[in-house]
């Protein structure tokens, strides 16, 4: 039985990092599920503060072409020193196609940073990932390029870099050792056009010339921001997530817009955020199913006693509406626990009890693997009454063979194991705890008061980016013991790569006031 619960630890461990294996193959935006959590991580995690008519970077985004239709997208436009450098590059390296990274628009991402005003727009293609955008120069930077030479700020972005024009257009060819292809740029005025293909710099130019539409996006969110993003899926999450008949067939794009501010006089200050968001989501119908969209409902968080280890790396929280009377027409999601709970020999009225209310799912505290301590991965379900006893009951003697674990002092059911490693399922009136983890590990108090100040809210989600990306260097120590193939899905130089960039995010909280709208702060 350990081997089997070994087996189905390394396929969620490969479910939730869910990064690029060199052995394995080359992760593209639609077709992994790491690149859509990147993107949605790279959608939610800024700086910024305040935008008006003519708001220039969204004049810029209106100077570039429109991408592919039902292509997954990013837009983003941001004023002075809110562009997301690091979140737009956790997104794009996790994104890559090319041996020697993303595209090669990544190596001027610090220059976006310093830059007036930037328009960025990443996307996929049948033919692969691209980068295309705009941004304003300064006086520096143009008498540096008129004068074929690389501004004194852009060549630390660069690897032995190789500089030339390529017509007398203003346009120049950028090759580094740092890149694996060549970076395209043409200069009009006080504004620089980017891409990774000459195709995509002779369509910026027929906008610019008239004879094609620019983009063109109505922003919804209506406050003033500094900085704002537009993403679609292009119907990527709704075939992942419902599956492949049902509500998914012809799934649409879903949208998500966000607008961001930071808060530069209270950055660092104890307990002050570093910056706030607002964010809107259309076609949410597409990834959770209309039912589930149309019962979702808040609920106060601030008095529930939830299980929240410490350190905590990640939790997720949500109010699950009750199940409808015919379990089969719930989401493809829903219904694959509804298939396992019956597999464990629990009746429908129990399954529909246990999958009705709040729900949270936390990764953090601890776990014994064999000679690894590990972060422990927990699912807290409180107000299930004698559902939940049955569930832990059920727990102990389907999948552990009717091991005896030992009592939790506070826990009238079930208890914690240490073999084959750390298993945490115990419960009593007012909670339920299951999971791969220690039963004695501190609770979190930031997330604790965190929620005390939410209060109502459909759902909500933590994150702690430094530490997720030191829990992923973890992971290829361990392949070997949880895969059977030579190399598992995270490599160390993945894991590597993605710690360093997570290393310059902060911690991140997410908060649903209604289904379609909510709000988010960070702290760095």
């Amino acid at each position: 039985m350990s081997l089997e619960l070994s087996k189905r630890f390394s396929s969620l461990i490969a479910l939730c990092d869910g990064i690029k294996s060199r052995s394995v193959r080359k992760v593209t935006l639609g077709a992994a599920a790491s690149s859509i959590l990147a993107m949605l991580l790279a959608a939610l995690f800024f700086s910024s503060g305040g935008v008006k008519e003519g708001f220039a970077p969204l004049e810029l985004l209106s100077a570039l072409p429109s991408a592919e239709a039902n292509a997954p997208l990013i837009l983003i436009a941001a004023l002075k020193g809110e562009f997301p450098q690091y979140a737009s590059r956790l997104f794009a390296d996790s994104a890559a196609v090319s041996p020697g990274g993303a595209s090669p628009v990544t190596a001027l991402l610090p220059v976006f940073d310093s830059s007036g005003a930037v328009a960025l727009v990443m996307t996929e293609r049948p033919g692969g990932f691209a980068m295309y955008g705009a941004f304003t120069l300064s006086e520096e930077e143009r008498e540096a390029l008129g004068s074929f030479r690389l501004p004194p700020g852009w060549k630390g972005c660069f690897v032995r870099p190789d500089m030339h024009g390529v017509d007398d257009d203003g346009l120049f060819q950028i090759r580094a050792n740092n890149m694996a292809s060549p970076l395209y740029l043409e200069v009009r005025a006080d504004r620089a056009y980017i891409a990774d293909s000459l195709p995509d710099i002779e369509r910026i130019r027929e906008v610019r010339l008239g004879r094609a539409e620019g983009l063109r996006k109505d922003w919804a969110i209506g406050k003033e921001w500094r900085g704002r993003m537009f993403l679609s899926d292009g119907g990527v999450l709704g075939s992942m997530i419902l599956g492949s008949g049902g509500e998914s067939a012809g799934a649409k794009a879903t949208e998500i817009e966000v607008a961001w501010t930071s808060s530069v006089s209270s950055a660092g200050s104890s307990g002050q955020p570093s910056g706030e968001a607002e964010w809107r989501i259309s076609g949410a119908e597409n990834v959770i199913g209309r039912t589930l969209l149309h019962d979702l409902r808040d609920k106060d968080w601030s008095s529930d006693d939830i299980f929240i280890p410490d350190p905590l790396i990640m939790a997720l929280g949500v109010n699950l509406p009750h199940p409808p009377r015919d379990l089969s027409s719930m989401p493809a999601s829903m219904r694959y626990l509804a298939d396992q709970l019956r597999k464990m020999g629990l009746g429908n009225a129990d399954i529909k009890a246990l999958l009705t209310g709040p729900a949270t799912i936390s990764l953090g505290g601890r776990t014994q693997l064999l000679w690894f301590e590990l972060p422990g991965i927990t699912l807290d379900i409180p107000g299930r009454g004698d559902a939940a006893f049955r569930l832990i009951d059920k727990f102990w003697t389907e999948l552990f063979l009717g091991a005896d674990p030992k009592p939790i002092e506070g826990y009238t059911h079930g208890g914690v194991t240490d073999l084959p490693f750390t298993v945490l399922a115990a419960g009593n009136e007012e909670k339920a705890v299951i999971g791969l983890s220690a039963s004695d590990v501190e609770q979190n108090a930031e997330l604790k008061d965190l929620l005390r100040q939410v209060g109502n809210a459909v759902a909500w989600f933590y994150v702690d980016i430094p530490k997720l990306g030191v829990s992923l260097t973890e992971l290829p120590a361990i392949n070997s013991i949880l895969y059977e193939y030579e190399e598992g899905p995270v490599d160390e130089e993945s894991a590597g790569m993605l710690r360093d960039v997570m290393s310059h995010l902060g911690r991140l909280f997410v908060t649903w006031e209604s289904p379609e709208s909510g709000r988010a702060v960070w702290y760095y």
